[in-house]
């Protein structure tokens, strides 16, 4: 029986495992010590979310979570003052993402989900695409800064 070669190993892993945001993308991996569950309700509880955001449930061998990746970052940038996005890559199993998308109710990838004013999460049950989900935001943006 042929061994997988260490190198072969991290591709496959990478492929499927790895988180696609990275700690210089301005999108926030979180993990399940980032929310809190109370009455029924997920709520995310980490400070980088005092504005408006939302959380991108994703799972790293997913296409449709990869090819929109580029288009969630360039948002990320330029919104970083008035809008906070967060990531959750739910194939993390060892900082136990994989309940947290059971608790938040995740039944396919990518999923988005608006954080409401006092936490609670809210289904983005918009097209998932970057111009539809841009025109959302800014919408979000004007209606909390009253532009």
């Amino acid at each position: 029986m042929d061994l997988i070669k260490k190198k072969d190993y991290d591709k496959v892993y990478d492929t499927l495992y790895k988180n696609i945001y990275d700690e210089n993308s301005c999108v926030m991996e979180l993990t399940l010590k980032d929310f809190k569950y109370m009455n029924n309700k997920l709520y995310v509880f980490n400070k980088y979310f005092t504005i408006p955001g939302m959380i991108l449930f994703y799972a790293p061998w997913c296409k449709t979570c990869k090819n929109l990746s580029d288009g969630i970052i360039e948002i990320a940038y330029s919104k970083i003052n008035t809008f906070h996005i967060g990531s959750v890559n739910v194939e993390n199993i060892e900082m136990r993402n994989d309940v947290l998308s059971s608790l938040a109710k995740v039944k396919y990838y990518p999923t988005i989900k608006m954080i409401q004013k006092d936490g609670s999460l809210k289904d983005y049950d918009g097209k998932l695409t970057i111009d539809n989900l841009l025109f959302y935001i800014n919408s979000i943006i004007e209606q909390e800064y009253e532009l």
